[in-house]
């Protein structure tokens, strides 16, 4: 049986590109025409007691089955990109104004599982984004998976 809590401080953002190159294949913000002329703001999590992430993993084996609960409490390392209107009286319509870049916080629930039966190793998990802000409301996403490597000696 195992306890873990963890605690984080302070936010810090998620990055894939080291060299900070604008035509890097791991850029993903590509704005399309002409909203690539719009100015991006992004702010940054500020750094006080009420943005401090947390999470703890329970884990145990019971009857041959190792097991996990687990939870997490923070911010997407990457932003949701949000776009915002003004009204222009000269075109009387709504106009693109900015890309707003924002790190959303969630909540994250979880479990794993794994097991061996006979030449079979079985293993699962799932997890459950509370307010993630980029999935449609009233969907289940799930992926599966299966690997098989031939004979097992």
């Amino acid at each position: 049986m195992e306890a873990l809590v963890f605690l984080v401080p302070f936010f810090r953002e998620g990055t894939y590109d080291e060299l900070n190159e604008e035509t890097s294949p791991f850029n993903i913000v590509h704005l399309p025409a002409p909203l690539d002329q719009l100015p991006v703001e992004e702010e940054l999590p500020s750094r006080d007691v009420g943005n401090v992430e947390y999470g703890g993993r329970f884990s145990s084996t019971f009857r041959e089955v190792d097991w996990s609960l687990y939870y997490f409490r923070g911010f997407c390392d990457f932003p949701l990109y949000k776009l915002t209107y003004y009204f222009d009286p000269i075109l009387n319509e709504m106009t693109p104004d900015k890309v707003k870049a924002e790190y959303i916080k969630n909540t994250m629930f979880g479990y794993d599982f794994e097991f061996v039966k006979g030449k079979w190793g079985i293993r699962g998990e799932g997890a459950f984004f509370a307010d993630q802000g980029f999935q449609k409301e009233g969907t289940v996403d799930y992926t599966r998976g299966d690997s098989f490597l031939g004979d097992l000696v």
